[in-house]
């Protein structure tokens, strides 16, 4: 699985919008929705910034040089896109005897923009949001786009939407999730990022495959007898062992499945559920003495999300789409939803968050 037409859709019986996006950067904007507040005081100072062109880690390479720290010392809830206008909060340890100086320094720069800093206790940390508020401008779209999009998107807020990674996540033509199941395999990577993003491409791929499947099967947004559930309102998961008791619960879109991010710690499912995951997973996803020696912890991952607060606004020769998507999911997969056509799928493949 290295393409996006790999990846089957929700609502393939719709049709699309057709169109390109990410013409110029302002055709994409993406907003971080805080998990808190900054409290006004505290060791680490929080910036909240809106910039262009730069993807997380260029903007984490600045402020620390800026600020004469390291760049692990500066904090960030989550990745953002290079080709966006994208607004995030970064945090970083500096003394309040520093802080105008590293401010100013920092208004010198016309590629970031200073929203807002505040002082809070705690330095940001990776997941520190609630999820990413998106406008995106979808350029020479279909005559009746508007009907079309409503269609597709009314469905997605009832049923959910393929909470997939997208094919963007296992690097080009597939080769970062390749690196990462030779590593699996006993191949050796010294670079600590580069085996992280490696090994995570890897467990990507594998769940993308998972879900593929089970949207062949009819079953992704209800449940099998021995799937791993996750509450849509307070996050946790359960083992479904009485189907009949909770698929009208799925129905309503209060509990959803979950699929494998393969690590030695990750909840088992059983019966049907883990019959499907045994029969798509290579060996070495199963050898739990292996991924404790990687030290690959592993998670489920929700099957299903839902876009809320969504909006569309017709321009000419444009359609702009606005919704919002908790952390951790891809705006790619609602575009590709909505726009379906071969060279518009083509194009997500480079789109996606950072």
């Amino acid at each position: 699985m290295s393409s996006a037409a790999e990846l089957r859709l929700a609502t393939a019986d719709l049709p699309g919008i057709g169109g390109r996006f990410k013409a110029s950067p302002e055709d994409f904007e993406v907003t971080e929705l805080p998990l808190y507040e900054a409290g006004g005081e505290g060791e680490h100072l929080y910036l909240r910034i809106r910039r262009r062109g730069r993807n997380t880690r260029d903007v984490v390479r600045v402020l620390a040089r800026l600020a004469g720290l390291r760049d692990r010392e500066v904090g960030y809830a989550g990745l953002k896109d290079r080709q966006a206008v994208a607004t995030q909060s970064f945090s970083l340890a500096i003394r309040p005897a520093d802080e105008a100086d590293f401010l100013s320094r920092l208004a010198e720069r016309d590629d970031l923009e200073l929203l807002e800093a505040r002082r809070h206790r705690n330095k940001l940390g990776r997941g520190h949001l609630v999820g990413n508020r998106f406008r995106i401008r979808i350029r020479e779209v279909a005559a009746d786009a508007e009907a079309r999009a409503r269609a597709v998107l009314d469905r997605l807020a009832l049923q959910g939407l393929p909470n997939y990674f997208g094919p963007q996540r296992y690097g080009n033509d597939g080769l970062n999730a390749e690196r990462g199941a030779a590593i699996v395999a006993g191949e050796r990577e010294r670079d600590r990022f580069l085996r992280e993003l490696y090994l995570h491409a890897w467990q990507s791929r594998l769940f993308d495959a998972w879900l593929a499947e089970r949207l062949r099967r009819g079953d992704w947004c209800r449940l099998v007898e021995g799937d791993v559930a996750r509450l849509e309102e307070r996050g946790g998961l359960f083992l479904v062992e009485d189907l009949a008791a909770e698929l009208p619960r799925a129905e309503r879109g209060e509990i959803s499945a979950t699929g494998p991010m393969f690590g030695a710690k990750m909840m088992s499912t059983t019966a049907e559920a883990a019959a499907i995951e045994r029969a798509l997973a290579p060996p070495e996803a199963l050898d739990l003495a292996r991924l404790r020696e990687l030290r690959l912890v592993g998670a489920r991952r929700v099957a299903r999300i839902f876009p809320r607060e969504i909006e569309l606004v017709v321009e000419e020769g444009a359609l702009l789409v606005a919704f919002v998507l908790a952390k951790g999911s891809y705006a790619t997969s609602v575009l590709r939803e909505l726009m379906k056509e071969g060279a518009a799928m083509d194009a997500l493949q480079e789109g996606g968050d950072d």
